[in-house]
């Protein structure tokens, strides 16, 4: 058997958008970040104060935003095959968890595969921490109230966190299914906030 394996160049689409979180529910979630705290203990690729896998399984609070992340990641990239009623793909969120970055805290490089689309929302962030897609030379110094939003594969990290303001994030990962009875087995598993 011969393998031959090509690195090639190509678009990658890399989206972000400020969602208008009104501030009093920000302050809320806030809050609950800091009441969740570090569940990870520094053992993932994030260097930094992490929540558990999934954020749903600990609070509330966070759902009308992983409504509204869906809703934008749908809109953003659109899935390709709604051609029937009765047979058409839908994005779940399959995990989300919430991270803290106090100053020198940092994520290595790493990606989200098996999922499809990645995403961070910055509650808190001062522009000065990047987050860098390694492999396409790319970074985004995202602002409070930025969805940064790119394909799951793509390798990303976090430099040290250089800032006395913690930069607070919730992130996850969304992957794409056809409705039909082999997504039942494992539909119980992620989160599903409203039937689209």
């Amino acid at each position: 058997m011969i393998i031959q394996t090509h690195y090639v160049k190509s678009p990658v689409k890399i989206t972000h958008t400020k969602l208008g979180i009104p501030s009093d529910y920000k302050k809320k979630c806030i809050e609950e970040i800091y009441n969740i705290g570090d569940q990870q203990q520094k053992n993932t690729n994030l260097k930094a104060s992490m929540s558990g896998w999934m954020i749903w399984d600990l609070t509330s609070i966070f759902n009308p935003l992983l409504e509204k992340i869906l809703e934008t990641v749908d809109h953003c990239y659109p899935l390709k095959g709604k051609s029937s009623a009765s047979t058409y793909m839908k994005y779940y969120m399959t995990n989300a968890w919430t991270a803290t970055y106090k100053n020198d805290d940092f994520a290595l490089n790493h990606g989200h595969e098996p999922a499809y689309i990645a995403w961070v929302y910055y509650f808190q962030s001062e522009s000065s921490t990047p987050i860098i897609f390694n492999e396409c030379d790319f970074k985004i110094y995202p602002e409070s109230d930025t969805l940064v939003m790119f394909p799951a594969s793509i390798i990303h990290s976090v430099p040290k966190h250089e800032s006395s303001t913690d930069r607070l994030v919730l992130a996850g990962n969304i992957e794409a299914a056809y409705t039909d009875s082999k997504w039942e087995r494992f539909q119980s598993k992620v989160y599903q906030p409203f039937n689209r």
